[in-house]
């Protein structure tokens, strides 16, 4: 998996619900962070973590993924229905689905 709890980050990113994701060199998101929100998903990172509960988790408010090479976002960042805040600054994206319009950002 690409995301996991021994990542600090994701750790903070799950208690705070702010991710930084920038200057990663990524050319795609991937497909877990999608769904970070989903409580299922939750459950198995957090899994029998000492440091963190699944129900203390936050819901992925803000995502930084500026400076990246990011082309595109599937429609999958739907599933990213809490998002107050989403940096996509300095990438190479080439256009947006149309889910993209269902967020409240």
């Amino acid at each position: 998996a690409v995301v996991s709890t021994q990542s600090t980050g994701l750790l903070n990113a799950l208690r705070s619900g702010t991710l930084h994701l920038q200057n990663r060199e990524m050319t795609v998101i991937p497909d877990d962070v999608y769904r970070l929100n989903d409580p299922e998903l939750l459950k198995n990172l957090v899994g029998e973590s000492d440091e963190l509960k699944w129900w203390e988790t936050e819901p992925i408010a803000k995502l930084y993924l500026c400076s990246n090479k990011i082309t595109s976002i599937t429609p999958a960042i739907a599933g990213l229905n809490s998002l107050t805040l989403l940096d996509l600054r300095y990438n190479q994206i080439e256009s947006l689905p149309d889910a993209m319009w269902q967020l409240e950002v």
